[in-house]
């Protein structure tokens, strides 16, 4: 899927309830998972997870 649609999606669920986020991982394809450098991809999944998971807002 080409990046502009997907920042296209993004922009269309602003101001919605949803959580959404757009990074690019430049020379990665969508087979992460068999190239060198999904660990930066795992690491920033993790990270954006445990910071929306909404419960650093109450508290947990």
């Amino acid at each position: 899927m080409p990046a502009s649609v997907v920042r296209r999606n993004v922009r269309k669920y602003a101001g919605s309830a949803a959580v959404t986020d757009d990074r690019e991982f430049p020379g990665l394809t969508h087979w992460i998972i068999a190239q060198e450098g999904w660990q930066a991809v795992a690491d920033h999944a993790l990270h954006w997870a445990e910071t929306h998971d909404g419960r650093a807002a109450e508290g947990a």
